[in-house]
């Protein structure tokens, strides 16, 4: 298609489908300014370096469960990440900032000893117009004796009101700039110390990208003394707080596998 026909179907699309044209306007726009914040502010100019998930975690030998393959959940090596993670630390406490169904927290129990979820109550999931995800919310978490549901707005919470202090952090919440930029901030003031980490979900659109919006509310939120410690993690959709010694760098596209997984599906019908 030439320019010219193109500036054409664009002309037309745009008076007979305004509200999708505006809606991915409104997309760039953000997604746009979110790179000049990473690249001009904080000169991260090829956004954030990754590093190696089995650096991160030397050894993923995780079994998932309750896993749906539906949007809004994770992806599976993100929860191995995290599964794996909560193991290196003596009766793990966990807080997860933004959760629906619940997979990765009923995962997530398996593995730490104490698991708190931050989420919108299904009053302000009506209130802010998601009503129909209302019946979703917990579904997988109701009745589990280690996890602890907290039903609130995570940009309004007063977090010192949940009395403790987490060896993980994972944060999943609002993924605009504002969102993310709070649920940040929180995130800090709740590591109970240096060996702790914080790892927020969606900091790329695909395993080898950026999405540039959440990387900004992430380093815009996070303590100046932070910023060399927050990286991609290959393999996964994930960044991660860490002061662990870790290799940096910047992967050429397409990758070349460093790693393989072996993956064993089974399915079987679910009820409540």
């Amino acid at each position: 298609m030439n320019k010219l026909s193109l500036l054409g179907t664009f002309s037309r699309l745009l008076l007979t489908d305004t509200r999708f044209f505006l809606k991915a306007l409104y997309h760039y726009t953000v997604e746009a300014q979110g790179r000049k914040i990473v690249q001009q502010k904080h000169g991260f100019s090829k956004g954030l370096p990754f590093v190696e998930l089995l650096e991160v975690v030397p050894e993923i030998k995780e079994t998932l469960h309750h896993y749906t393959f539906l949007d809004g959940v994770s992806r599976i090596t993100d929860m191995a990440l995290l599964k794996s993670l909560c193991r290196y630390y003596e009766n793990c406490n966990y807080l997860e900032i933004g959760s629906l169904r619940g997979e990765s927290l009923i995962n997530i129990a398996d593995a730490a000893a104490q698991v708190v979820s931050v989420s919108l109550s299904s009053e302000e999931l009506t209130q802010m117009g998601y009503g129909n995800f209302a019946p979703m919310a917990n579904l997988f978490t109701r009745n589990i004796p280690n996890i602890r549901h907290v039903p609130h707005n995570s940009m309004t919470l007063d977090f010192s009101t949940l009395n403790q202090k987490f060896d993980v952090i994972f944060v999943d919440g609002d993924h605009n700039y504002a969102g993310v930029k709070s649920d940040t901030q929180n995130a800090f003031k709740m590591l109970r110390d240096e060996n702790s980490v914080i790892v927020w979900h969606d900091a790329g659109n695909s395993y080898e990208t950026m999405r540039y919006e959440v990387l900004a509310g992430i380093l815009d939120g996070c303590p100046a003394d932070a910023k060399p410690f927050i990286y991609r993690v290959t393999n996964t959709l994930c960044a991660i707080y860490t002061r662990k010694p870790l290799k940096a760098f910047y992967p050429t596209s397409p990758q070349r596998p460093t790693k393989v997984f072996d993956i064993e599906v089974t399915a079987a019908p679910f009820t409540m």
